[in-house]
């Protein structure tokens, strides 16, 4: 019992701080993607309003690629390309800096504009490629700039991206009224290479975090749990002490009314007498073992013809069912063999149908049904009785100890809600299967599965 509490413990706690730290995970990496992508759109949508070129880069020379460019300047004298670009780079990213804060309230650095690698391919309205600019990029060649735009040109989406070896480069395609168009391509891989180190780096962390977290749960679940395992144990202690010394008590008055029975003879206060003794009895020994199966650890299971268990305890009931003029039906298949122990199989079985026959309709019927689950092996019991009043019954609460469907004390039903309690502890605890109720066709059904 208390290491199913301790389990239960880190288990929700684990959960909680998982779907805590998931939502938090989530939400990083949706806003680093939205942040870097919408970023890159702009800087794609600036450049194709700018005719997919920089325009404030006087540059000469060759647009099929070169990038080495001679300027001349106010002075005469010649400026290296390389010069010149820096210096070109410099204006247009603080152009688009400054048309960016001012149009979309984006902050982006300076440097990262200068970062900027893109290039261009244009279209004449005969599909044909008339025109690449390479200028502003050294790793495309003029084949796969133009493999690029007959890829994209096929799609109907004007925006999308395209992945060449290890660069990602967002597109946008412009088309005119005379079926020309103009295509974008951005280097976006520092983009996309954001977004894939925040998520790595936050999985990452998540995982370490998580661990130490599950870690330090499992350290200090016995000193959470403490407090309950105290009052268990005292509950289960009181229990057991007041339920030996509950059995002196008993003993002595049913001896008391044997005794009044035997000088004045047998009438309906001496009856009474004994009649309430033994259930007290019963009630303090069902109370002791429901205590004692709680604190057992996992009985050996072993492999046991529960065909005949089920068969041996449903037919001792039939002389009872019988003389209350109830019907007691079997329809048990042979030989179905499941891994348990016999005895709490066997009173397994007595819970159920004892159950059935107190809260059968008069004149109704009690089935005991038994077939094997599966080829693999298992079993599918079934104990059902009419019960004309049992559409509108919590089938639900049927296994908390102490709960009966009819809580009135002038009830003429005999138990106190400690048998199916019980029967829930041997199948789930014990024997590892699942046991349920509900109501189906005017019947109470209790199903096991072993």
């Amino acid at each position: 019992m208390i290491k199913k509490l301790k389990r239960r413990f880190i288990g929700s706690a684990t959960a909680a701080v998982l779907l805590v730290m998931t939502v938090i995970l989530l939400l990083i990496n949706v806003s680093n993607y939205y942040r870097n992508i919408h970023e890159a759109h702009l800087v794609l949508n600036y450049l194709t309003q700018s005719g997919g070129t920089l325009p404030d880069l006087a540059e000469k020379g060759d647009q099929s690629g070169g990038t080495s460019v001679e300027v001349i300047t106010a002075d005469g004298d010649q400026e290296s390309g390389g010069s010149v670009i820096r210096r070109g780079l410099s204006i247009i990213a603080d152009n688009i800096l400054l048309v960016l804060q001012r149009d979309h309230h984006i902050q982006m650095s300076r440097d990262s504009l200068l970062q900027t690698r893109f290039f261009t391919v244009w279209t004449g309205s005969d599909g044909q490629i008339t025109q690449t600019n390479r200028s502003y990029i050294a790793e495309v060649s003029e084949e796969n700039a133009r493999k690029f735009a007959a890829m994209v040109l096929k799609k109907e989406s004007s925006r999308g991206s395209i992945v060449s070896g290890l660069a990602t480069y967002e597109y946008q395609i412009s088309r005119y009224e005379d079926g020309s168009t103009m295509t974008v391509f951005l280097d976006a891989s520092n983009y996309h290479d954001s977004v894939r180190s925040v998520l790595i780096l936050s999985i990452i962390g998540s995982g370490v975090l998580a661990f130490l977290i599950i870690t330090l749960l499992v350290a200090f679940s016995r000193r959470a749990v403490d407090p309950m395992i105290r009052n268990y144990e005292a509950q289960k202690q009181f229990i057991t002490n007041a339920g030996h010394e509950l059995k002196t008590p008993i003993a002595i008055i049913s001896a008391n009314a044997e005794l009044l029975e035997m000088m004045k003879g047998e009438n309906e206060w001496t009856q009474s007498i004994r009649k309430q003794s033994a259930r007290l009895s019963d009630l303090v020994a069902d109370l002791i073992t429901l205590t004692r199966m709680g604190e057992q650890e996992r009985i050996k299971l072993h492999d046991i013809d529960l065909s005949t268990v089920v068969t041996d305890a449903a037919e001792s009931y039939r002389p009872v069912v019988e003389q209350q003029h109830k019907a007691l039906v079997l329809k048990v298949n042979p030989a179905v063999h499941v891994h348990a122990e016999e005895k709490l199989a066997k009173e397994l079985v007595n819970i159920l149908v004892d159950n059935a026959a107190k809260y059968c309709d008069d004149e109704g019927r009690i089935v005991v049904s038994l077939r094997r689950r599966n080829r693999v092996g298992g079993a599918h019991l079934v104990v059902e009785n009419t019960y004309a009043q049992g559409a509108n019954v919590d089938y639900n609460r049927f296994f908390d100890r102490f709960y009966r469907e009819d809580s009135s004390h002038s009830s003429e039903k005999e138990g106190y809600g400690i048998g199916l309690s019980m029967a829930q502890g041997i199948v789930v605890d014990q024997f590892r299967g699942s046991i349920r109720a509900d109501y189906k066709d005017g019947n109470i059904r209790f199903i096991v599965r072993i």
